[in-house]
């Protein structure tokens, strides 16, 4: 193998690429997540404010369920 084919083959050393067949489930996967936590981020905005505890409040509840 070449050093280049290498290179294109892992996104990182030592973390391969996920094949092209993924990308039809990874993708919409992703772009859900996010869109999630954008949508909950202006949730939490509007009903705490801007406020110095933001953070904890937007992620408290997902990170620590029940």
């Amino acid at each position: 193998m070449s050093s280049n084919h290498r290179q294109d083959s892992h996104i990182l050393p030592g973390i391969p690429k996920l094949p092209a067949r993924c990308a039809a489930i990874v993708m919409p996967l992703l772009l859900s997540v996010l869109m999630s936590a954008i949508v909950s981020l202006v949730s939490t905005l509007k009903a705490a404010g801007l406020a110095p505890d933001l953070l904890p409040r937007w992620i408290g509840p997902g990170a620590c369920p029940g």
